[in-house]
């Protein structure tokens, strides 16, 4: 018997990326006096090669590209702030977060003297 060819396999091509912020609400309301705020992205599957996530704070990048889906804001001014988190692969776009507003109360400190 003739041994049957072999088929080629095309490589799978990954499912579209899909982000969502999970642990911040739309108009959250923040209380830390150290202005921290902490942000967890779900995401329907792994990042690939070349596959980054961008932090976004007020429409600016916060913090250098990474490929894990947590985040630690530090020392953020109180106030407004608008949060979203951006997938690029080799500098494109590939899939974003619905941005979340958040509010960060920080309690004040009155100086004594």
């Amino acid at each position: 018997p003739q041994p049957k060819p072999k088929q080629q396999k095309k490589p799978k091509k990954a499912a579209p990326l899909s982000l969502s912020i999970s642990n911040l609400e739309q108009n959250q309301t923040i209380r830390s006096n150290r202005g921290i705020i902490n942000v967890q992205v779900d995401q329907n599957r792994k990042l690939g090669i070349g596959e980054r996530l961008q932090l976004m704070l007020n429409g600016k990048p916060y913090g250098a590209p990474q490929n894990k889906p947590l985040w630690q804001l530090i020392n953020v001014d109180r106030g407004t702030h608008v949060l979203a988190v951006q997938a690029v692969r080799d500098g494109k776009l590939i899939a974003s977060t619905s941005p979340v507003t958040v509010h960060l109360h920080r309690a004040r400190v009155k100086s004594t003297g």
